[in-house]
């Protein structure tokens, strides 16, 4: 289990990750947030904690139709 803490767009508290802010959004089906899985990866995510989230494609990364 990984203990990182940090800024971003999550953190480990500790018990679990928590998630506050997306990567993109993602542009096909319901427009949602959606989030770097390289990024998380590389600071320790699992593949149970990525498995839960809308993944950007590298095209979605920072985009917003807000």
């Amino acid at each position: 289990m990984s203990t990182f803490r940090g800024s971003g767009p999550f953190e480990f508290d500790g018990q679990r990750w928590v998630v506050s802010r997306p990567a993109g959004t993602k542009r096909t089906g319901m427009t949602q947030g959606c989030y770097n899985g390289i990024e998380l990866r590389n600071k320790g995510a699992s593949d149970a904690f990525l498995s839960r989230l809308p993944i950007c494609t590298p095209d979605e990364i920072g985009y917003s139709p807000w």
